[in-house]
Order: C-alpha cells, then structure tokens, then sequence
C-alpha cells in the first residue's frame, strides 16, 4: 500500500515540474516579446532617421497640400454663403 505521504510527494513533485515547464514557457514568450519589441524599436528610430533627412521639398509640397485643403474648404463655404445671397 501506498503511504500517504509518498503519494502527496509524487503530486508534489510533478507539480513542480509542471510549473516549471510553464514557467520556461512564459520565459520564452517574453524573451520573444522583448525581441520583437527591440526589433520595433530600431525600425522605429530607422523612420525616423529618414524623415528627419527627407529632402525641403518633401517638406514644401506637404505645405502646398495643406494649403490646397485649406483653400477647397474655403471655396465651399463660399459656394454655399453666395447660393444663400442668390437664393434672396
């Protein structure tokens, strides 16, 4: 018969090493985390590093496009403001 004190040691000792797997496993994920994390990091400093070095007339052509929205949203409230002095 088995005594009861080496039946708990046995459920003792393959809970631990079924912690201990988990364990490893989660250590792995977060390594992996952290890789991917660092890979990110330098891709983010890379783009950043180019659109530091992007060329003033990059620059100035997004000013013109910001320009150009500006003046279609004016054109539109005018459009409408002249329809209401006409429609009086």
């Amino acid at each position: 018969m088995i005594s009861v004190e080496s039946k708990y040691g046995v459920c003792y000792t393959q809970n631990l090493s079924h912690m201990k797997a988990s364990h490893d496993a989660l250590l792995r994920q977060l390594e992996d985390a952290n890789s991917q994390l660092k890979q990110e990091q330098s891709r983010v400093v890379a783009l950043q590093g180019q659109l530091k070095r992007r060329p003033p007339e990059a620059n100035r052509i997004q000013e013109l496009e910001e320009q150009l929205t500006s003046v279609k949203n004016e054109n539109a409230i005018l459009k409408e403001a002249n329809e209401n002095l006409v429609s009086r």
